[in-house]
């Protein structure tokens, strides 16, 4: 059920936000690693891409990089790994948007990639 996932997931409700989402149905599967599930008549087509995995997963990483005036670290620069949702603030910030709309990233993280 969507309230039992792990808060790491952000799928269900955040109370810090205020944030109730409708997008997140009631029911969540998770499926495991290596595996997909597909319906419907173009079930046997080769997929572009699929939701539902883990984000604890090694497979599920990502490299970030960042690189312009923003940034302002030195070359070569590694920071300590961070989840996706924060790549929202950080762009944000980039751009000089004064205004983000309420999200699960962190303003520590955000601080900690652009210093």
């Amino acid at each position: 059920m969507k309230e039992d996932l792990p808060a790491r997931l952000h799928f269900g409700n955040d109370p810090t936000l205020g944030v109730h989402s409708d997008r997140i149905p009631p029911i969540v599967g998770i499926v495991a690693e290596g595996w997909t599930l597909q319906a419907g008549p173009e079930a046997d087509r080769p997929q572009a891409g699929s939701h539902g995995f883990d984000n604890e997963l090694h497979s599920m990483a990502t490299c970030f990089i960042g690189w312009g005036p923003a940034f302002a670290r030195t070359a070569g620069s590694v920071v300590p790994a961070f989840d996706i949702v924060e790549v929202y603030g950080i762009v944000g910030r980039v751009l000089g948007l004064k205004r983000l709309a309420p999200n699960n990233g962190t303003a520590a993280t955000v601080q900690r990639v652009l210093g």
